[in-house]
């Protein structure tokens, strides 16, 4: 989902945490991720420092050559606003990224 800034420009709307009970997963794709290590905790994702469960991280079903890593937005992360999502594979950290936490 997209929203407008003040100018008019097209932002990415905050991600909605939804209720007490409510479970949302972030979707994140990106490419290279096949090679990675079967270890458990091989790929890693924080949003603001705070640790994500990851409950996917392989190949994206649709597209060829993508990846995709789903994880689970904990509550305690409901109104942090801007946080950066950071993505380690087998040690190795991706360029960091930006969501807005409602």
């Amino acid at each position: 989902m997209y929203a407008l800034d003040a100018s008019g420009g097209v932002v990415p709307a905050p991600i909605d945490l939804g209720p007490v009970g409510d479970q949302v997963f972030l979707e994140l794709f990106a490419t290279g991720l096949r090679g990675h290590s079967t270890a458990s905790n091989s790929v890693t994702v924080t949003a603001g420092g705070v640790g994500l469960p990851v409950s996917y991280a392989g190949p994206q079903p649709v597209f060829a050559g993508e990846d995709q890593i789903d994880v689970l937005m904990p509550r305690s992360l409901a109104g942090k606003g801007d946080v950066t999502i950071q993505v380690t594979v087998d040690g190795q950290a991706a360029n960091p990224g930006h969501v807005t936490i409602k």
